[in-house]
C-alpha cells in the first residue's frame, strides 16, 4: 500500500488566494479551496455558507479572509469530483495531456496509485480566534482510498464511446 499526499485549499501563494482555511481551538476546521480559474462555476466565497458546525464564528468563507476583495472571487475545488478527477491541472495542461504531452511529475504519481492505496489531503490552516506569530499549520484534512487508477487518455476515450 502507498499513499500520496495532496496539498488541497487555499495557502500563502497568491495565486492560490494567500491565506488559509480555519482551525478552530476544539478541533474543527472549514477548509476554503482555492480562487478560481477558468471555470463555468459561479459561486463566490461571499455566497458559500460554513459548514453548520461553524456559525458561531462566521457564516461565509469570505468572513474569514485576510484579503476582502477576494469574497468576489469564484473558487475551485482540487480534486475535482466531477468525473475527471484531476488534481493540480488547470484545463490548459489537460487538453495538451490528451494531445500527448509528457506528463507531470504529479500526474506520474496518480496514475501509479494501485487498488487500496491512499490519497491523502492536507490543508494549511489557520487558527481561529487568530493567534499572534502562529500563521498555519500543516493538518490531513481528509483521506480516499484508492479504486482503481485510469489514466486521462484512456479516460477520455472510454467516455467518448459512451456518449
Amino acid at each position: 500500500m502507498k499513499g500520496l499526499l495532496l496539498r488541497v485549499g487555499m495557502d500563502s501563494h497568491q495565486d492560490t488566494g494567500g491565506d488559509f482555511g480555519l482551525v478552530f481551538r476544539d478541533g474543527r476546521f472549514e477548509y476554503i479551496p482555492i480562487v478560481g480559474w477558468d471555470e463555468v462555476k459561479t459561486e463566490k466565497y461571499r455566497e458559500r455558507k460554513c459548514r453548520e458546525i461553524n456559525h458561531e464564528f462566521g457564516s461565509y468563507w469570505s468572513d474569514f479572509l485576510l484579503r476582502p476583495e477576494l469574497a468576489d472571487k469564484t473558487f475551485h475545488h482540487d480534486p475535482l469530483f466531477d468525473g475527471s478527477w484531476t488534481y493540480g491541472d488547470n484545463p490548459t495542461c489537460i487538453t495538451r495531456r490528451h494531445r500527448g504531452c509528457q506528463p507531470t511529475p504529479k500526474m506520474r504519481a496518480l496514475e501509479k496509485l494501485e487498488e487500496n492505496d491512499l490519497l491523502i489531503f492536507t490543508a494549511g490552516l489557520k487558527n481561529w480566534p487568530e493567534i499572534p506569530k502562529d500563521p498555519h499549520h500543516i493538518f490531513t484534512i481528509g483521506y480516499l482510498r484508492v479504486q482503481e487508477a485510469i489514466r486521462f487518455t484512456v479516460l477520455t476515450r472510454i467516455k467518448q464511446k459512451n456518449i
